[in-house]
């Protein structure tokens, strides 16, 4: 899927027509369809107004990669600070806990081999 092929599908997903999209962007229709054709590239501007818009990425509108994003906009310093503190936070425990399943596993594992070594001593 080409560039267009996203833009064209974000647009529909969201119910808006070209000339509407237009009139956000500050373009003319045509050229939202010269996009969509994938006959024309928005402008570096046009293309971070239409990641605004639809709440994605620059990366997915030109390479089709989606991750999870935050819209931290409107937030102070200190409350986006918080945010980054907590998914931190997050990810460390996520680790940890991960780490901790790891460790169990294989310490199970160790205890079968050392069951199964003393029945066959037996």
């Amino acid at each position: 899927m080409m560039i267009g092929d996203r833009i064209k599908q974000l647009r529909t997903d969201a119910k808006m027509t070209q000339p509407e999209l237009a009139a956000k962007l500050e373009v003319t229709r045509s050229a939202i369809a010269t996009y969509e054709n994938n006959t024309r590239q928005p402008s570096f501007h046009v293309l971070v107004r239409i990641a605004e818009i639809f709440h994605v990425s620059t990366d997915y509108l030109l390479l089709g990669n989606k991750n999870d994003l935050l819209d931290v906009s409107g937030l102070t310093v200190d409350q986006k600070m918080i945010l980054t503190d907590l998914i931190k936070n997050f990810k460390e425990s996520n680790e940890s806990i991960l780490f901790e399943l790891t460790k169990k596993k294989e310490l199970l594992e160790k205890n079968r081999e050392l069951e199964k070594r003393l029945k066959d001593k037996e």
